[in-house]
C-alpha cells in the first residue's frame, strides 16, 4: 500500500488473510487507524476502504528511498533561544546535586529549591 494512491477495499485485504488470523488481522488495522498510518474512507456503497495517511506514506518513501535517514528540519530561532547553554546545563545540575546530597546527611545549610 505505501505506493498505491486509490483506497483499498477492506474486503480486498480480508482475503490477503488466512481465515485463522481473521482476529488478528482487524487488531492491526484498528491499531493503524488509532494511529492515524490508515484513513477509512467509504464509498458510496457504504462498503470500506482504507487509505494510507498521505503524510505518513510520503514520508516512508523518502525513508525507503534516501536509505533510512530522513533530513532534520532545523529547529526555529524562537526555540533555540531559549535552550541553556551548557555551562548553564552543567552548573544547574550540579546546584540540585549538591542540594541532593545535602538533604541525604539532614544538612540545616540546604536551601529549599524554587
Amino acid at each position: 500500500m505505501l505506493y498505491v494512491s486509490a483506497p483499498m477495499p477492506a474486503a480486498a485485504m480480508q482475503e490477503w488473510v488466512l481465515d485463522e488470523y481473521a482476529s488478528k488481522h482487524k487488531v492491526a488495522i484498528d491499531r493503524l487507524l488509532q494511529l492515524r498510518v490508515f484513513v477509512e474512507v467509504r464509498d458510496r456503497r457504504k462498503e470500506v476502504s482504507y487509505k494510507m495517511n498521505n503524510k505518513f506514506q510520503a514520508n516512508m518513501q523518502k525513508y525507503l528511498v534516501s536509505g533510512g535517514c530522513l533530513p532534520r528540519e532545523p529547529l526555529p530561532f524562537s526555540v533555540t533561544g531559549r535552550l541553556p547553554t551548557l555551562v548553564e546545563l552543567e552548573n544547574y545540575a550540579l546546584d540540585q546535586w549538591e542540594c541532593f546530597l545535602l538533604q541525604l546527611i539532614n544538612s540545616s545549610q540546604v536551601e529549599k529549591g524554587t
